[in-house]
């Protein structure tokens, strides 16, 4: 599989299917030949079958041949995170638990992904139960960052954000609850999109456990992909309710602007709060500079009345009593018990969001307390509608920092990072995510490319209720001015277009400690290369 088009975005794919320079069946054979020769080096898809996707390949090419249209995504291949229901394929989720559990109907999204068309042909790795910053498990293992194979690709959709770097998918469809498909965009220099919350339908994702009908209180779903244009694409094919939800259905608002200058910006990219690597902060900078030479007029302002640190100091104990729900009975007893004494400890101030005592406070918290923090959240929307009420979009950062090496030892609670010298809680990775999540916002990815380390960064674009058109609007627009757009990594385009074998036959090595030129085995983890 070329290069061109293993990283083609699903409009440039669909536009050439289009136009019959290319078959579904063509493209169903080029991402086997590919996953065959890059999957083993990144291991972001689990589960492939191209058997099956040929069939519906060839079914799609005579569609197309008769004149019909299948929808519009007409014979595309694209692979889904392993937390949603495909018929044909288990839906694990990254546990053990669920190795055997293989699902009789899809979920809502892959059924209106069908509907439209696609050719689902694999699915992509997560965290165990899909509960991590990261992407491992003890059923399929570690999910490597195409740009450093020692680094993590986050999660958890990191199979996803890799799968779509590394050129082994033209889309993804992934899902959000704690910066979830936001996070590994940032890390793999994708494009991302966490819908308005209640706009597309979860049901048929795992967790919540398998057959649960309900909608959980911050979990979305949402497309990763190469262009903003695939993100608008694979949503219009995604939104809506359930077919047998109440309610009327959502139309979305057009975006009020295309051109980039045409845009009201607030913009709110440091705090000390959670203080951005430096990295990081230079290409935000960067970016804001980059808007003023574009004419873009932009303000520094956040939600007034309040701060960073009051949005996740709110957004953790939602996050906690949700995923509490996931906590085997036994466990949940034990927080019960231990609850009247870790209450204790929060009234005497001995206790943040984020410790242990909090996590047991916010998983047994009766629902008086769950009311009183739903008013706190009722509150803080519209403080946020009246900063919507004069903006288009809020510029944040999506993640503190770029993606770091591997950290699996302990727990999210217990992991300290290195950040410029300094050792920095793990779990600061939920900060500047949390604002689009407690308020259900909508927030589009927008990679900017590599920062001053080598590392992809990005630009989180939030939105007010149902502004999903005007968020990924607003990042085709910094792409089309040349301020953001997905970029190939040189481990994707070398190391890992030329392993097949796991030797690599390129110019010199880009794995740092090496250089060496071709005809040498690329060590498949990072590190130093063997030579043959």
């Amino acid at each position: 599989m070329s290069d061109t088009l293993a990283f083609a975005t699903a409009t440039e794919l669909l536009d050439r299917l289009a136009a019959g320079t290319i078959t579904s069946v063509a493209l169903v054979n080029a991402m086997a030949e590919r996953y065959a020769a890059v999957n083993p080096v990144v291991n972001a898809i689990v589960a492939f079958d191209a058997e099956v996707a040929l069939a519906r390949a060839a079914e799609a090419d005579a569609a197309r041949a008769r004149g019909d249209s299948l929808g519009p995504l007409h014979g595309l291949p694209m692979t889904v995170k392993d937390c949603f229901d495909v018929t044909g394929f288990a839906t694990t989720a990254g546990s053990p638990t669920l190795k055997r559990h293989r699902p009789k109907r899809d979920a809502i999204a892959v059924e209106r992904l069908k509907a439209a068309g696609a050719l689902i042909i694999g699915k992509t790795n997560v965290p165990t139960f899909a509960l991590d910053l990261q992407t491992y498990n003890p059923l399929f293992g570690t999910t490597n960052n195409p740009w450093d194979l020692a680094r993590t690709c986050g999660g958890s959709s990191g199979g996803a954000a890799t799968a779509l770097a590394a050129g082994l998918t033209p889309l993804e469809l992934g899902s959000d609850i704690g910066g979830s498909v936001r996070n590994p965009a940032h890390y793999c220099g994708v494009f991302a999109h966490k819908p308005t919350w209640g706009l597309i339908p979860s049901r048929g994702h795992v967790p919540p456990q398998p057959g649960v009908m309900m909608e959980a209180d911050l979990q979305v779903v949402g497309p990763l992909a190469r262009s903003a244009a695939d993100l608008a694409l694979m949503l219009d094919v995604l939104a809506g309710p359930a077919p047998d939800a109440w309610g009327p259905p959502v139309t979305l608002p057009p975006a009020p602007a295309s051109e980039l200058r045409r845009f009201k910006v607030a913009v709110w990219i440091d705090d000390p709060y959670c203080p951005l690597e430096q990295a990081v902060a230079g290409q935000l900078q960067t970016l804001l500079v980059g808007l003023d030479k574009a004419g873009v007029p932009f303000e520094l302002r956040f939600i007034d009345g309040s701060s960073l640190e009051a949005v996740h100091d709110l957004y953790v104990p939602f996050l906690t009593a949700e995923v509490a729900g996931l906590t085997p009975d036994m466990q949940f007893l034990a927080m019960q018990a231990m609850s009247p004494w870790t209450n204790a400890m929060a009234w005497l101030g001995w206790t943040d969001t984020t410790s242990r005592s909090a996590y047991v406070n916010a998983a047994t918290m009766s629902y008086r307390a769950h009311q009183e923090m739903e008013e706190r959240r009722a509150r803080l929307m519209a403080q946020a509608l009246r900063l919507f009420d004069d903006v288009d979009v809020l510029l944040t950062p999506t993640m503190p920092w770029t993606a770091h090496p591997h950290a699996h030892a302990g727990d999210m609670l217990s992991r300290q990072l290195g950040v410029d010298g300094h050792s920095r809680r793990y779990v600061e990775g939920l900060v500047w995510i949390a604002l689009a999540t407690l308020l259900r916002l909508p927030a589009t990815v927008a990679p900017l490319g590599p920062t001053a380390n080598g590392l992809p960064g990005s630009v989180q674009i939030i939105g007010r209720p149902f502004a999903d058109h005007t968020t990924i609007a607003f990042a085709r627009a910094l792409e089309a001015a040349g301020l953001a757009g997905f970029t190939v990594s040189v481990r994707a385009r070398g190391v890992i277009s030329g392993v097949g074998d796991g030797v690599f036959r390129g110019g010199a090595c880009p794995t740092p400690e090496c250089g060496v030129a071709g005809g040498h085995r690329v060590h498949r983890y990072g590190g130093v290369c063997t030579l043959q």
